[in-house]
């Protein structure tokens, strides 16, 4: 079932922005900021657990593809989200909309400096938060939703804070690539256990909790098979956040096996499958196979079983040659022979004699042919 896309005008931005398009825009980038936010928040604890296992590479990955609220959108999507107004008229209103304080922009190769992201990427948005509460404040409007400081001091503090993180990102970034090649040199014997580990990985064994940590991992194993795609990255993480990610990676592997033409539709159904039968770890799901496949012998064995008794058996037994004859043909042929002369008999009788001698002889030949 497709899920229904609602908007909602707000008096607060409809106040702020002094158009009601403008204030749709401004409210779906508030809903994208906060989705940025939370996958950030994800990432973070991800790499909190990456650092503690002494995995500092997996955790400077991750600590790479942190969006710190930066999103990108283009207006044939906010003209699809927001449903109210021609693709022309929501390309004015976004030129207009950026020239506010609050909003912030950067260019694909901009971006690319503290995200791997950039490749034919429209134009990247962020909300900075403690203006716009600040443009609201001025009208009489809080911003609903979110926790800010009050005093202008906090509030200055919190901003420089996060322009130094930023910075400090940036310089850490750039030490991280430079420093790549050697730390790869230093780590290949573990990166080739960590590739095996992704290959072994079967219907029959189960997934270990260091593929399993996060959607992250799970994604790189997607990506050894199927086109690493944005749409793809999403659903995978969606399926991580609502099952587990070792039941995700199994869901994978079943489709590489399977050689889906649509690998995330394949594994949304397997999922989902999954989930009806009760099963929420792969050995709950391996469990069940193993019920299924003993149930379908078990009738099948049955069904032969049945199928065997009801057959009828036909009893073969040997007859005389006259049997098959009318009474007409064995009179004729109890005629013929009281009929018959001595002469006749006598050549008929050596005839018989012959025939029974030769096929003693043959018999006898066939008994000494036989191994004792």
């Amino acid at each position: 079932m497709r899920k229904l896309k609602r908007v909602v005008i707000k008096e607060e931005l409809v106040e702020l922005t002094g158009d009601s398009v403008k204030s749709l825009i401004l409210s779906q980038f508030l809903y994208w900021t906060d989705i940025m936010n939370n996958l950030d928040e994800k990432k973070k604890r991800d790499i909190e657990a990456f650092e503690k296992i002494g995995e500092t590479y997996e955790a400077n990955k991750l600590r790479k593809e942190l969006r710190n609220g930066w999103f990108f959108k283009s207006a044939a999507e906010l003209d699809d989200e927001i449903m109210i107004s021609k693709r022309s008229t929501i390309d004015r209103k976004l030129k207009e909309l950026i020239e506010l304080p609050f909003i912030e922009t950067r260019t694909p190769d901009e971006m690319a400096k503290t995200n791997r992201e950039k490749a034919n990427r429209s134009t990247w948005y962020r909300i900075d938060l403690k203006i716009l509460h600040k443009e609201l404040k001025k009208i009489g409007y809080p911003l609903e939703g979110y926790s800010l400081p009050e005093d202008e001091e906090s509030l200055s503090d919190s901003i420089a804070q996060n322009e130094q993180s930023e910075k400090t990102l940036i310089n850490s970034i750039a030490h991280f690539e430079q420093s790549t090649a050697h730390f790869e040199q230093s780590t290949a014997q573990n990166e080739q256990s960590y590739n095996v580990l992704l290959q072994n990985i079967t219907t029959n064994t189960l997934v270990s909790k260091y593929v399993g940590a996060n959607a992250q991992s799970i994604f790189e194993l997607y990506k050894k098979d199927f086109k690493p795609t944005t749409h793809a990255k999403n659903s995978i993480e969606l399926f991580c956040e609502t099952y587990s990610p070792d039941l995700v990676a199994e869901a994978i592997q079943r489709a590489v096996m399977n050689e889906a033409d649509k690998p995330i539709a394949f594994i949304k159904k397997v999922l989902f499958n999954w989930h009806e039968a009760g099963c929420s770890t792969v050995e709950q799901v391996l469990d069940h196979e193993k019920k299924f496949k003993e149930e379908r012998k078990r009738k099948l064995a049955e069904k032969r079983k049945k199928q065997s008794s009801n057959k009828k058996i036909v009893r073969k037994e040997m007859v005389p040659e006259w049997h098959g004859k009318s009474n007409e043909e064995n009179k004729a042929d109890a005629k013929a022979h009281e009929n018959m002369s001595d002469e006749e008999f006598e050549i008929e009788k050596r005839k018989l004699q012959e025939e029974l001698k030769a096929l003693n002889a043959e018999l006898k030949n066939k008994g000494k042919e036989q191994p004792v």
